[in-house]
């Protein structure tokens, strides 16, 4: 009996250090890879994109996902003073038997910046335009870091026609077998590879601008990956034409008080993350506030 249990502790302990050396090798690989991109000769030889090609490309991947037609995704954008007296971004307050209702950016100003004008992002190239967007009203506002008591316009956009994605967001779980033939974790090397499209550090960005790029070239129509604020999805679509994305409303609401707390005034309720009573929509406060904004805002 002692032996039996002796030789399983041996077994236990000699996988144990198998994973840990599987798991060194698939960190190392990572920052391998992070590290050519400083390398003057980085080119298509570089071995994530024979990982992209083999792993994540595969017609029968875990990776590949369906964005339904008439899925609703959220993009918000915070206000600019400047543009509060504009009468071309579509922004207004108006009041109707004591009920007011509001209108944030509208199309145009609402959808990704122009060619040409646009800042790096998680995962384009400045001057390369892409749309990004959220599940959820939440996971959108949180997203553009707005700061304290400021307005937001959350616009509402539906999917067109299905779109085939790279879905970074989901848990995904390989077979040992496939670890042992990379000499490394596969799950460790693609959770890191995962977590990178959250992470909210700009040093980061080459490797996802570069990865985002190669799927681009092979025809998928974007990617999803997990917010690092709430944990819930963001999306990058690549070609955000009418055809694939339309512009549906959008809405004003209040940055009012922590990160992941604002006030959607159409729908006189509170978009949070937490169950905190005292953040709850107070009537009365937000009415001030928006007759307050009337005056400025242009009116319908």
């Amino acid at each position: 009996m002692d032996t039996t249990q002796n030789q399983a502790d041996a077994e236990a302990f000699f996988q144990y250090l198998e994973d840990f050396r599987l798991s060194f090798n698939a960190h190392k690989k990572f920052n391998d890879i992070i590290n050519s991109l400083d390398n003057a000769v980085f080119t298509q030889n570089n071995e994530i994109f024979r990982l992209l090609d083999t792993i994540v490309l595969e017609p029968d991947s875990q990776f590949r996902e369906t964005l339904s037609t008439n899925t609703i995704l959220y993009r918000a954008r915070e206000i600019s003073i400047e543009d509060y007296n504009r009468q071309d971004t579509g922004l207004s307050i108006s009041v109707e038997n004591n009920h007011y209702t509001t209108n944030g950016y509208n199309s145009e100003n609402s959808v990704e910046a122009p060619i040409g004008i646009t800042p790096q992002g998680r995962n384009n190239i400045a001057g390369v335009s892409y749309f990004y967007a959220a599940s959820d009203p939440v996971t959108a506002c949180t997203e553009i870091k707005s700061s304290l008591r400021s307005l937001i316009s959350l616009a509402e956009f539906i999917i067109c026609k299905d779109l085939h994605i790279i879905d970074f967001s989901k848990n995904v779980a390989f077979e040992h077998e496939l670890s042992e033939q990379y000499d490394m974790s596969f799950g460790r090397f693609f959770g890191l590879l995962m977590s990178s499209f959250s992470k909210p550090e700009t040093t980061i960005y080459r490797f996802t601008q570069i990865v985002a790029d190669h799927l681009r070239k092979t025809g998928i129509d974007g990617l999803a990956y997990r917010s690092f604020y709430t944990g819930k999805t963001n999306y990058t679509i690549f070609n955000s034409h009418k055809n694939n994305i339309k512009f549906q409303n959008s809405r004003i609401v209040s940055h009012h008080f922590t990160n992941e707390i604002f006030w959607d005034f159409n729908n006189t309720d509170t978009l949070k993350s937490c169950d905190e009573k005292e953040c709850n929509y107070d009537n009365i406060e937000a009415d001030k506030i928006l007759k307050d904004l009337q005056m400025t805002f242009k009116s319908k």
